[in-house]
């Protein structure tokens, strides 16, 4: 079965789609992400926003699951809110809170970061900015994010966890992106 995902993923980059909506049951919600990782990340560098794990935690897993992160950089939403230790200043930007304007100013200066010819952005999750912001300011940062990605030629992956977005705004986001891709 994520042979089928990790197949319908790489065709619909192939025919173009630049924004891809993955939707995943919420017990499937890491394996699904390493899977997508581990293919991606052999043919793109890597922008990984993480707003569920510290950027330690996801460079624990990333690297426990074989997947080589020297093409990637993290923007960690969440280290500092904890108290955590940073680490890795280098390859990781850590920002203060999930404040949707901050995130998208290290987004874009991450984008200006990468220099390969295939850039991908890989934001964990849309379930959680719906935690705590109103989806009026989820739909606002995702009209942003996709417009950037289409106008700076990346190709970006937004990662939901099944039956977590009211219809109303689900049906919106599925008019910002490309292709839908639905975890079983």
């Amino acid at each position: 079965m994520m042979a089928e995902v990790i197949d319908k993923i790489r065709k619909s980059i192939e025919n173009g789609s630049e924004v891809l909506l993955v939707i995943a049951p919420a017990e499937k919600y890491v394996s699904t992400m390493i899977e997508i990782i581990k293919h991606i990340s052999h043919d793109f560098e890597i922008i990984y926003v993480t707003l569920n794990r510290p950027y330690p935690s996801v460079k624990k897993l990333l690297e426990g699951n074989g997947i080589d992160i020297s093409g990637f950089l993290f923007i960690d939403c969440i280290t500092r809110q904890i108290g955590g230790e940073e680490m890795d200043g280098d390859r990781c930007i850590y920002l203060n809170s999930l404040d949707l304007s901050q995130i998208q100013v290290a987004i874009e200066n991450a984008m200006n970061l990468l220099t390969s010819e295939r850039k991908f952005i890989y934001l964990d999750s849309l379930s959680t900015i719906a935690l705590y912001k109103s989806e009026e300011s989820l739909m606002r940062f995702i009209r942003y994010l996709t417009g950037k990605v289409r106008v700076k030629g990346f190709v970006c992956t937004l990662f939901l966890v099944e039956k977590e977005m009211d219809d109303v705004y689900y049906s919106q986001l599925s008019l910002m992106v490309d292709d839908l891709v639905e975890v079983e």
